[in-house]
């Protein structure tokens, strides 16, 4: 073995962190600070063997595909074994003929018994092995920091060794009877698989940065070699003799390992951007850029979708053909769904590489899990392990094989994820269900009401349900969570029965559903507010007829809507900014019935029925991004929190249906829709919907009691509608322009929400009363300086 490198050709190593007792590595900023260890994803590849030579190794084969047989089973979030590797484990095991090879950084190559965990030999390397082995023709091949390639035998002893010019990180491909590596100085090696003799190096780094370190990992593919460098590059070597073919440049180091699926080279940069270059030509395909953090995980190719993490916490899926971020679709966001590192608190990365099994990704995160997602975006599991991963899974008769990052934050468990760790394919017997629902929207309401139950039962999937929803013995529905119509009013029991192969339980709500009878509402109708002379002309009827006028305001006055007396009929209020005073007018005649002061001249208002009772005030205050809550109108603060900023959009609705209204806010810089339910300052929902020069509307667009969203994008005219706050399209079509403005309202009484357009150039209404995208009624009431709004009038 060699010794210990001399002084001056110490790596970035030799700045780690350590306790009396054993090594600990710096991690980067903002986990503990220091110097960062330089994080590596290698990557181990395999070639194609003949029938009857069994092999394994990271990514499955030579061109990185990262697609695992996982033997027709598929694994559990179980763990099946676990045991000690002496130090962090930053390659990927390796699973051939029952047992698992694995390095770790106290300078061993061990072997474990794939099924038992039992410890079967190991190999002192003379130093740290990042490297993962490549498993073929009985031979044990990888990397070490001592600078050296070892073959040993599947007995763990050493067949033979080539000494290179400097650390190596990366793992070997084995591909036609050579084996490709690089190591630190950038240099690229090709040795005979059967003996190590050098058959050609040739170097990726002309002009080596300060690091002059590799991470990235050779792949072999129609007779070229592919790997990136930390110069920005990626090149192309001839498999045969070393000659450079072509190279591309990105905009930083690339330490993600390339993958080759049909002619195209899949890798990702610390530039934040996936690439896909042609493989022939060195020419660019697409590159997707995916956030603000680096990229050094590597690539999986499955079923034309390249899968790849982020160091913003994410698993991405990009369409090979032109790098769409399918993830955007996905039920389960992994960027926020992880939770948080456990010891920054920030949502965690992904330098782990994801392997792809029967339909599910696999991939390990900084916050210590493991992580089981369906290709659809449903995550199936997680695992905990007892600290950070970096390593990469490997998948092998219905287990998933990782090892353990090494050091966790502090206390209890600091320093204990030093395990090789065995996940799936454990027997658990069924848990009996236990029925529950404890929620249904609405619970209460006006003939015809539509009633969505949410199901919240237990017990070991998968479980079958039953659900009577009047309770007369006819089962309705077998949906997990269905929604029903109750037609005529009363009082309605409901129940549940789950099953599962371990038996069934129900759950019974006794007069659970109130239904009362219909009622003939009353239509919204329309009003203008003239700033020139402070007047107010109601239309009740929408007819185009002033039905009520009287002077009320100001010009500079802010003019609001609102069921103030709680008796189903809207009045009117003003906010004066430079006083902060409110001014109430319940029931229309233009007399003050009520004043206050609350709130000040940059603060924004909203009104909505906060407690089910009446409407109240709010007001958001963007230079601290609080909420100020007057549920009752007496000018005092009921409540108050944080939620949102200087720049987001304020919206109230009845998000869930239960006669109360939430908030929500609207970030155009992104897009995003966060919703806070029940005033709480959390958010109990999120997802992308519209951009930043979209306006933004609610309304009660079907017959349930829940408020949706809507977008109309003025450079097309086009509304797009959310109706049970989704983040999908429910319809949409055109209606306006540019230069309307927009509004809603119920117009024709049928407790439905409608939208209307309003054309200051011509003073003209436009009405659509069942969202059809057609007029429905127009007339012309008003001017090109009137403010307009809606409300039950009468």
């Amino acid at each position: 073995m060699s010794s210990r490198l001399s002084d001056d050709n110490q790596d970035d190593k030799s700045m780690t962190v350590r306790s009396n007792n054993s090594k600990r590595r710096s991690l980067p900023p903002g986990i503990w600070g220091g110097t960062w260890r330089l994080l590596i994803i290698p990557v181990l590849l395999i070639m194609i063997l003949p029938i009857g030579v069994n092999a394994m190794m990271f990514r499955n084969d030579s061109s990185h595909s990262g697609i695992y047989d996982d033997g027709g089973t598929r694994p559990n979030e179980v763990l099946k074994w676990s045991n000690l590797t002496g130090d962090a484990v930053y390659g990927t095991p390796a699973v051939a003929d029952g047992v698992v090879y694995i390095g770790s950084n106290d300078n061993y190559m061990r072997a474990f018994n794939a099924t038992t965990g039992a410890s079967l030999w190991d190999f002192y390397g003379g130093g740290d092995i990042d490297s993962s082995a490549a498993v073929v023709n009985e031979r044990v091949i990888f990397g070490s920091y001592d600078r050296k390639v070892y073959a040993l035998t599947l007995a763990g002893d050493e067949d033979w060794s080539y000494t290179t010019s400097a650390i190596i990180r990366t793992s070997p491909a084995v591909a036609d009877g050579f084996v490709y590596i690089a190591c630190d100085n950038g240099m690229v090696y090709a040795l005979h698989e059967g003996s190590g003799v050098l058959e050609w190096s040739n170097t990726t780094n002309t002009t080596p940065m300060v690091s002059n370190a590799m991470h990235s990992s050779p792949a072999v593919s129609d007779g070229r070699v592919f790997v990136g460098s930390e110069d920005n590059k990626l090149y192309a070597f001839n498999a045969t003799d070393g000659v450079e073919l072509w190279n591309y440049t990105t905009g930083g180091p690339i330490k993600s390992s390339p993958a080759v699926a049909d002619g195209v080279v899949y890798f990702g940069s610390y530039d934040h951007n996936v690439y896909a270059i042609y493989a022939d030509s060195g020419e660019l395909n697409w590159l997707r850029h995916l956030s603000s953090n680096l990229i050094e995980s590597s690539p999986a190719v499955a079923d034309g979708v390249v899968y790849i993490g982020s160091s913003d916490g994410g698993l991405y899926a990009l369409d090979v053909v032109d790098g769409t971020d399918i993830t955007e679709d996905w039920p389960y966001n992994t960027a926020t769904g992880w939770g948080p590192s456990p010891s920054n608190g920030d949502n965690a990365s992904v330098y782990s590489s994801p392997a792809v099994a029967n339909g599910v990704v696999y991939v390990g995160s900084y916050t210590s899990d493991v992580l089981a997602i369906a290709t659809n975006g449903t995550k199936i599991w997680n695992y905990t392990t007892d600290g950070y991963i970096y390593s990469s899974p490997a998948v092998w008769n219905g287990i998933v094989y990782i090892g353990g990052g090494g050091w966790t934050d502090s206390g209890a468990n600091f320093g204990m994820n030093l395990k090789m760790y065995a996940i799936g394919n454990v027997t658990i017997a069924p848990t009996p269900p236990t029925a529950a629902f404890t929620n249904a929207t609405p619970r209460s309401g006006t003939a015809p009401l539509t009633v969505t139950f949410t199901d919240q039962s237990t017990g070991t999937l998968p479980l079958t349900y039953a659900w009577d929803f009047t309770n007369d013995g006819v089962i309705d529905s077998t949906a997990e969570n269905p929604s029903h119509e109750y037609s005529t009013a009363g009082t309605y029991t409901v129940n549940l029965t789950v099953t599962n192969t371990a038996g069934s339980d129900s759950e019974v709500k006794t007069d659970f559903i109130t239904v009362s009878p219909a009622t003939s509402a009353g239509n919204d109708g329309i009003a203008i507010f003239r700033n020139s002379t402070g007047y107010w002309y109601f239309d009740h009827n929408l007819d185009g007829t002033v039905n009520k006028s009287f002077r009320f305001g100001g010009s500079t006055d802010q003019i609001i809507k609102g069921d103030w007396n709680g008796d189903g009929k809207d009045g009117i209020a003003i906010f004066r900014p430079s006083t902060g005073y409110w001014y109430f007018d319940n029931n229309l005649d233009g007399v003050v019935d009520k004043s206050f002061r609350y709130g000040g001249s940059t603060d924004r208002i909203i009104v909505g029925n906060w407690q089910g009772t009446q409407d109240g005030i709010a007001i958001f205050r963007p230079s601290t991004g609080y909420w100020y809550f007057d549920y009752n109108l007496d000018g005092t603060v009921n409540k108050s929190f944080r939620y949102g900023g200087s720049t987001d959009q304020i919206i109230k609705g009845d998000w869930n249906g239960d006669g109360n209204d939430g908030i929500a806010i609207f970030r155009p810089s992104t897009g995003y829709w966060y919703f806070d339910n029940n005033l709480d300052g959390a958010v109990d929902k999120s997802f992308r919907y519209g951009g930043s020069t979209d306006r933004i509307i609610v309304g009660k667009w079907n017959s349930t009691m829940q408020d949706g969203i809507a977008i109309f994008r003025p450079s097309t005219g086009y509304w797009y509608f959310d109706y049970n706050l989704d983040g999908t399209v429910d319809k949409s079509f055109r209606f306006g322009g540019s230069t309307d403005q927009i509004i809603k309202g119920d117009w024709n009484g049928d407790g439905k929400d409608g939208i209307a357009i309003f054309r200051p150039s011509t003073g003209y209404w436009y009405f659509d009363n069942n969202l059809d995208g057609a007029v429905d009624k127009s007339f012309r009431y008003g001017g090109s300086t009137d403010r307009i709004i809606a409300g039950t009038w009468a």
